[in-house]
This record gives C-alpha cells, structure tokens and sequence, in this order.
C-alpha cells in the first residue's frame, strides 16, 4: 500500500512539472510572437508614412493631380529603364471615390521611329485605379530601350477620372534621353 502511494505522488509531482514547463513555453512563446508581430506593424506605419511624406514632397503645394519626381530621365540603349515612377493624386472635392486613370502620349521622338512604337516599348498600369479625396497612387513606369533609336522622346502624361469629374492640372511632361 505504502509503494503504490509513493508512486502516485511521484506521478502527480511528474504531472505538475511537465504542466508548468508547458506554461512557461507557451508564455514565452506567444510574448515571442507579439512583440514580432507589432514590430511588423510599427514598421509598415512608418514606411506608409515615409511614402506620403515623399508624394506630398513631389506635389508641394501645388493642386497637380499627376507628376513624376524628376522631369528629365537618361538610360543607356538596350537598357531597362525602371526608376521612373508616376504619382497620382486625388485632389477632387468632394470626396466621392473616383475612378482615375493615365495614358502616356508622345509628343517629340526621333524621326527614325512613331510613336506607336516608341510606346510598344512603355509599360504602365493602363487599369482604372479606385481612390478616394485626399489618396495617392504611385505607379512604375517601365521603358525598355532595345528597339528605340538614340535620341530624345518627350512624353506627356494624362490623367482622366470617371464618374463626371475633372482632375486639376491633369497633365505633366517629362523628358527621356537614350544615350
């Protein structure tokens, strides 16, 4: 009797330290997997707030509805060029979701090539993008240079919104070099 007795006790005191080992991991753990989790999040809020700081940058005071960072651009021939990027604003009141959309025209590019080409060589979002008053967009705009002449090609980029607005100074200009 007095064995049988002596084995539960071991037993119970077995169970009870395997429980609060349990405890402790699963307490370490889940503390572990908060403070990463908020990590990530602080993270993200900075980054969204270092984006609109930049777009506001880019706009200044101004009432655009549309530019890019820079209004002159070089790449070498045959290159990709890929730093590009055009920002989008919705300025239009009231605050109603719009529908804004851009289109990139050519207005000078070398003789030895239309503009119809020039532009086979231009990838952008061509799809109608949801926004609301006050929101910004941004947008890389990709120009492979393999087929396209040196020279000098003047782009224009042209904001539309839809349902029945207007954007403000829906237009901006820039400049690319193939060197």
């Amino acid at each position: 009797m007095q064995r049988g007795k002596k084995g539960a006790i071991e037993l119970s005191i077995t169970t009870i330290v395997v429980v609060v080992i349990g405890i402790t991991i699963l307490t370490l753990g889940l503390k572990w997997v908060t403070n990463t989790m908020s990590g990530i999040s602080e993270q993200t809020e900075d980054l969204q707030r270092v984006t609109e700081g930049q777009i506001m940058e880019i706009f200044g005071n101004s009432d655009k509805s549309i530019s890019t960072v820079s209004k002159k651009y070089t790449v070498e021939q045959g290159k990709t060029l890929d730093n590009l990027e055009v920002y989008l604003r919705n300025n239009i009141h009231p605050g109603a979701p719009y529908s804004l959309q851009y289109t990139l025209n050519i207005l000078s590019n070398p003789a030895s090539i239309n503009s119809a080409d020039v532009l086979s060589n231009v990838d952008w979002v061509k799809s109608p993008i949801e926004m609301t008053s006050g929101e910004s967009y941004s947008d890389t705009v990709l120009i492979n240079t393999q087929n396209l002449p040196l020279g000098v090609y003047k782009f224009e980029a042209v904001l539309s919104c839809s349902p029945n607005c207007n954007p403000v100074d829906p237009r901006h200009q820039f400049i690319l070099t193939v060197i």
